[in-house]
């Protein structure tokens, strides 16, 4: 009998061994499995906001949900509504991208593109939101009048000729219009608005425009914001702005307004958001002008005269 407990003993620990080992080796397994399909695929994830990409990913949603680094295989191109990238993609990748005619969304970052592409992205009978963002628009861009779904234009940070943005505000639809970081001056609205009478956003932060061309504001009937930040605007503009109806949120942060400026937009009925951090010309006296404005419901004011003071005057 006593010979045979340390018998069971060996054995039940050997069992244990090999059982331990079995599960390593599974987990082995799997994790070199998983690594394999990130190698051999991209990585597609659902987009919400609480997934953002980081820099160097590239997110692509379709379905079925395929698409391979080697290109864009046959069978799914046609139900591929959405592709972002935050790097430049490859030339051949490009090139397949811009034949998928279901694009619905698409974003290319830091990426070159000749006038061909822009003629691809020209006729994407389904391309309702396109941002460039930091690229390259080389040569004369055609017309978007064709592109009749196109709603939003993001090019901040990006380069292109005149006639380029021409081309591109000429979509019918286009409601806004994003030229954040551009190297963009007082000529530069009015060509805008020439062809995008109908924009609801404007973003023009971190440009050269001044209050020379602000009267082209004037003709943007349906402008809900309007994004001036950094600019070299000043009081004149304020004029111009208070013209705009439905105006309802103004960034003018980090420009020369002061209290004067800011006096032209009393009584607006609908502005109801301004962002003027670092409007070091605006004093404490702008506060009984802020109590004018009846919808007013947002103040971003720090490094003024009014930080801090509005929101207690509520």
């Amino acid at each position: 009998m006593s010979s045979s407990l340390p018998t069971r003993i060996t054995i039940v620990t050997a069992a244990a061994v090999v059982i331990i080992l079995a599960l390593t080796i599974a987990g082995s397994l799997y994790r070199a499995r998983q690594q394999l399909e990130e190698v051999a695929a991209l990585e597609v994830r659902l987009h919400t906001a609480e997934n953002r990409p980081t820099p160097g990913q590239v997110r692509i949603e379709t379905e079925p949900l395929e698409l391979r680094v080697s290109g864009i295989p046959a069978g799914s191109a046609q139900q591929i509504t959405r592709f972002e990238a935050y790097e430049p993609v490859d030339d051949a990748h490009c090139r397949d991208l811009l034949k998928l005619s279901d694009l619905e969304f698409l974003r290319f970052d830091g990426q070159t593109l000749d006038a061909s592409a822009g003629t691809a992205l020209s006729r994407m009978p389904r391309l309702q939101h396109l941002a460039l963002v930091r690229c390259t628009l080389e040569g004369d861009w055609p017309s978007f009048a064709e592109a009749s779904q196109l709603e939003i234009l993001i090019l901040d940070g990006a380069s292109f000729e005149p006639a380029t943005l021409s081309g591109l505000c000429d979509a019918p639809s286009l409601r806004k219009a994003h030229f954040d970081g551009c190297d963009l001056g007082d000529a530069t609205l009015p060509q805008i608005v020439e062809h995008a009478p109908g924009l609801t956003v404007l973003e023009l932060s971190r440009t050269e425009v001044t209050s020379d061309c602000g009267h082209a504001l004037r003709r943007l009937p349906e402008l809900r914001q309007l994004h001036l930040v950094a600019t070299g605007i000043d009081d004149r503009i304020m004029q111009d702005v208070a013209a705009l109806p439905v105006l309802e949120e103004l960034w003018i942060s980090d420009t020369a307004i002061s209290d004067e400026g800011l006096a032209a937009l009393s009584g607006h009925p609908n502005l109801r958001l301004i962002a003027m951090d670092a409007c070091r010309n605006v004093t404490s006296d702008a506060v009984t002008l802020l109590e004018t404005m009846p919808a007013l419901q947002e103040v971003y004011a720090g490094g003024t005269g009014v930080a801090g003071q509005w929101q207690r005057n509520r």
